[in-house]
């Protein structure tokens, strides 16, 4: 059974240039770190968009021979080979994003396997990386963390504040090193599932402008979570405001992940009235811009996504009645 594409590649020289340019996306970033290191975050990018354009035989064989060079790159630099070995972890999100394609499944299921895919293979990496280094990454993040903290505390004294209002914001930072303990795991498989969905949704974002007839899912704005969703928050919050110990601190991991997927819709709406009012590009660019880097614009984003699910802003569900009628 043949893949995606239409026709197999015959001419050899082809897949070469293609496994080059591949091989190149995962090196680039280590040889070249300073222009290069964005492209880190996206590539399983290029594995995906190989997997849906072109037939199995051939786009496995080219990713395969690319993983070697890309080895053989690594073996070249010693130092340099945990970062490339790191980069390597990105190639099973983008099979995993193939297969959900190709399942047609929805593709909020595509981001929550993707980031299991993911996430096993980070841990795969950092549990290799601390046996081989003997270091901890996990014990050394909150090491680096705190000791961030405790300088910026030094900083603020430093100021001329006064003794109440010091006193107040020393309260504040000893809350914050014991907060962050507790969050960070949340924090970190957070962003599992961010770096999942913006791979998921730069690839069919690329394949709808380049092979659109190979695009597995609809347009972003039509992002939608089941409804069912919300009990994922609700039991987080139970957990959180009634649980002790390692539930409650459950809870609060529980409630960052949702509000990452609800934030995932809220920025569907966003686009979606974007395009009813046919907002400029650039203007668009900004705004999306925004609300990723503002915690305050983050989390209401995630309340127009979260309030979605009773006000059907896009009038989704409507549309799928009539259809079905």
């Amino acid at each position: 059974m043949k893949g995606p594409g239409d026709n197999s590649i015959q001419d050899k020289a082809t897949m070469l240039k293609i496994t080059i340019l591949l091989s190149s996306c995962f090196i680039l970033p280590v040889v070249f770190p300073s222009p290069f290191s964005l492209i880190t975050g996206f590539l399983a990018v290029p594995v995906f968009y190989i997997l849906r354009t072109i037939p199995e035989p051939e786009g496995k064989q080219i990713i395969r021979n690319g993983i070697l060079l890309v080895g053989v790159a690594g073996l070249l630099s010693l130092k340099a080979l945990p970062d490339v070995i790191f980069s390597l972890t990105f190639i099973p999100l983008g099979y995993s994003l193939h297969v959900s394609a190709q399942k047609n499944e929805a593709p909020w299921i595509g981001v929550i396997k993707g980031a299991l895919v993911l996430g096993t293979s980070w841990l795969i990496f950092w549990l290799g990386y601390a046996a081989g280094f003997d270091v901890n990454p996990y014990t050394e993040l909150k090491q680096i963390l705190d000791n961030w903290l405790s300088e910026l505390y030094e900083i603020y004294k430093n100021n001329d504040i006064p003794a109440d209002v010091l006193l107040n914001r020393q309260k504040e930072f000893v809350l914050l090193k014991e907060l962050i303990p507790r969050i960070l795991p949340g924090v970190l498989l957070s962003s599992v599932v961010m770096t999942a969905w913006i791979n998921q949704v730069t690839g069919n974002g690329i394949l709808r402008k380049i092979k659109p007839e190979r695009t597995p899912w609809p347009e972003y704005r039509q992002w939608v979570v089941p409804d069912k969703f919300v009990w994922v928050l609700i039991t987080s919050g139970i957990l959180l405001l009634i649980g002790i110990g390692f539930l409650k601190d459950l809870g609060l991991c529980m409630i960052f992940i949702s509000w990452v997927i609800y934030f995932f819709q809220g920025l569907a709406v966003l686009l979606h009235y974007f395009n009813k009012w046919n907002t400029p590009k650039a203007i668009r660019i900004i705004i999306v811009l925004f609300t990723c880097i503002q915690t305050t614009a983050f989390f209401v984003l995630a309340m127009f996504g979260l309030a979605d699910i009773w006000r059907d802003f896009r009038q989704l569900r409507q549309n799928d009645t009539q259809s079905v009628k």
